[in-house]
């Protein structure tokens, strides 16, 4: 599933969800770590640790589980 978002940004916090992302020709699997809201970029790691090769947007990236909380 696709991150939800509202006129102030993400509906949830995703940080701790697991995301996939389609780059190069290959699918990233890993766990979403910080979401930038002023630049609008994340940071994901692979679950090996290492950070993924590019910091995509929240609204690229794709939610396999819901591990995320609503934001009050």
């Amino acid at each position: 599933m696709k991150a939800e978002f509202t006129k102030a940004g993400p509906k949830y916090d995703y940080t701790g969800a697991h995301v996939t992302l389609e780059h190069e020709g290959r699918t990233l699997l890993g766990t979403l770590v910080h979401i930038c809201p002023e630049e609008n970029l994340c940071i994901v790691r692979h679950f090996n640790g290492e950070q993924w090769p590019v910091n995509p947007s929240l609204g690229r990236l794709e939610i396999l589980e819901r591990t995320y909380e609503a934001v009050s």
